[in-house]
């Protein structure tokens, strides 16, 4: 009965971004009969499409102008100020801090702190990232984008550039395996490019085919 633009899993909860900016929820601790849990209202009329959470947090990207943090028992804690729509956000591998991407380039990463018992988000530093962003992924020590701009690009916490690697159209979705980096395309394939391997991947200009890419690509890949 909606759209889903996003979703986060915590323990045995299941949370979905809606069309209608609400985040809902099912608690799948008896898998055969999932219940619903009282749903999170941005009340902001637009969609959420961006979600991410924590064992007694939610942060959810609808609002232009605001990412919006509740509490898991629902109350809504607070609008964190952004310069855009928050597109993608992700969550460090120790829990301690949210990368939050936006639709007009950029990106804040949040300390996750806590204040008399409640969640609390401070802002630690913005980066220059490109426009039109679709999905981020906190790696720790690295941090990586991609979007509709063509390449899947790794920073540094300070917003270096370190490295960059071709993309499929818009890509869509980015995780991590093991020391590989995982890329989801609108066009349904998923790229995995070896983190500990060398960055020696050409980016062919606009307008080149495939077929070229890939021959240059082989001339200058290393055994």
């Amino acid at each position: 009965d909606t759209v889903v633009y996003s979703s986060a899993w915590v323990d045995r909860t299941v949370l979905f971004g809606t069309l209608e900016g609400d985040v809902r929820r099912d608690d799948f601790a008896d898998a055969a009969a999932p219940s619903a849990l009282p749903s999170l209202q941005t009340e902001s009329g637009t969609l959420v499409k961006s979600l991410v959470a924590a064992d007694d947090w939610v942060l959810a990207g609808g609002p232009g102008n605001a990412a919006i943090l509740f509490s898991t028992s629902g109350q809504r804690l607070a609008d964190l100020p952004i310069p855009s729509r928050m597109m993608a956000a992700s969550v460090s591998p120790d829990g301690t801090e949210v990368l939050g991407g936006f639709a007009r380039g950029g990106a804040i990463l949040w300390r996750v702190t806590r204040n008399l018992g409640q969640p609390a988000f401070v802002p630690q530093s913005t980066l220059a990232l490109p426009t039109n962003i679709h999905s981020v992924l906190h790696g720790g020590d690295e941090i990586y984008a991609a979007g509709a701009f063509g390449e899947v690009q790794e920073y540094s916490r300070t917003g270096e550039l370190q490295r960059r690697w071709p993309a499929r159209n818009a890509v869509v979705s980015l995780a991590a395996s093991g020391r590989q980096l995982l890329v989801g395309s609108t066009e349904g394939v998923t790229d995995a490019w070896p983190l500990a391997a060398p960055n020696l991947v050409a980016v062919m200009p606009a307008g080149q085919n495939r077929s070229e890419e890939r021959r240059v690509g082989k001339e200058c890949s290393l055994p």
